[in-house]
């Protein structure tokens, strides 16, 4: 998944200080770790297959975070999403040459199934400098 524009100026650098991820699947409880990398040309395994890391990529890959276990609200039948929230990270990062995104790939931590289709939506704040 892309963050696009998440550094202020091009080959920025700073620090991800907030995150939340939220998906449109109700009553799930995965703890998910998010892979940070400067460009979308890292090795990644295929769908549905365990996370695999490359040295080759090891100048791409900034870091991880693991997020606490989804939640969803105490009204499950009216609600329709879950969703996790981090308000004490601290990660440094770096933008690649000229660019101002960076890029996370999900890696499940506990047993999890998505559903076909289900949507997941990221939200970093960052401390740039």
């Amino acid at each position: 998944m892309q963050l696009a524009n998440i550094f202020r100026v091009a080959s920025g650098s700073g620090y991800i200080v907030k995150l939340r991820l939220v998906t449109d699947k109700k009553s799930i409880t995965p703890r998910l770790r998010l892979h940070i990398f400067n460009v979308n040309t890292a090795t990644v395994a295929a769908d549905n297959a365990p996370y695999k890391e490359l040295y080759a990529d090891s100048d791409k890959r900034l870091g991880y975070w693991d997020m606490p276990a989804m939640i969803t609200a105490a009204d499950t039948t009216n609600s329709d999403m879950s969703r996790t929230l981090d308000l004490n990270c601290r990660i440094a990062v770096t933008a690649a040459n000229g660019s101002r995104d960076l890029f996370v790939v999900y890696e499940a931590l506990d047993g999890f199934t998505p559903a076909s289709g289900q949507k997941f939506n990221i939200t970093a704040v960052m401390d740039n400098n």
